[in-house]
């Protein structure tokens, strides 16, 4: 009887050894980070300091202007007040409330989608943000890591706003689950057009026409062309607006 051992102290030092497995966390932290870079907020302000016309190598949506060359101290540093260059997250701030409400309210046109396009329309940009920042971020990478920053996120979110002007073209004909098979789908697409357009044939897009609205209202157009069904010739009731 004295060589036998308590099953419960067994038991205990079973549950008191460490497990050395990796938890799911730990594993997608390693890989987001050998794979992606993240700007900090120190580097973001510098840049914002030293290098306000960063922007310029991206969609420019903001013109700017010269209103004078009035030079004032801000912070011991000398600030042109004529160039009037928004920094980066005024312009993130600017095109988010876009993309996340005022395309929302937009898509109200019809009576019967009041509230449900709203809804979907936070569903698409939730999804098209996180991907179109993958997608572009593998074209622009050329191989490296990818670079994650408030620029990057502006990008994808003017990748978002393709799939919301298709978005109008299939409203009432498609269900969310559709919607999200059409948001990765069309966002791929895009990634590839932009990159084709202003890497390779070094296209002037002023404001985007050609990449995000003429892009999205085509391809809006195309998947209304192939979800269309002759018993839709009549009309039908979710329709009215």
């Amino acid at each position: 009887m004295s060589h036998c051992k308590n099953p419960g102290s067994v038991n205990s030092k079973e549950h008191t050894e460490p497990d050395d497995k990796p938890s799911l966390i730990e594993i997608l932290r390693v890989d987001s980070s050998m794979k992606a870079t993240y700007e900090t907020d120190q580097h973001t302000q510098q840049r914002n300091i030293t290098k306000p016309t960063d922007l310029a190598t991206f969609l420019e949506l903001y013109p700017r202007e010269r209103q004078g060359e009035k030079m004032l101290e801000q912070k011991g540093k000398q600030v042109d007040v004529g160039r009037q260059v928004p920094t980066s997250g005024s312009v993130f701030q600017d095109v988010h409330v876009m993309i996340y409400v005022g395309f929302g309210f937009l898509m109200t046109f019809l009576k019967k989608y009041g509230f449900s396009s709203v809804g979907i329309n936070l569903l698409i940009a939730a999804l098209g943000l996180q991907w179109g920042t993958i997608a572009q971020g593998i074209l622009h990478s050329h191989g490296q890591k990818i670079n994650i920053g408030i620029k990057n996120m502006i990008n994808a979110d003017f990748s978002t706003a393709t799939v919301l002007i298709s978005f109008g073209a299939v409203l009432g004909k498609t269900s969310p689950i559709q919607m999200l098979i059409m948001t990765i789908i069309e966002i791929a697409f895009f990634a590839g057009n932009e990159y084709l357009v202003g890497e390779i044939f070094k296209a002037s897009d002023i404001g985007a026409s050609m990449t995000i609205h003429a892009f999205g209202a085509y391809f809006g157009l195309a998947v209304a062309g192939i979800l269309y069904r002759p018993g839709l010739r009549r009309g039908h009731e979710n329709e009215e607006s």
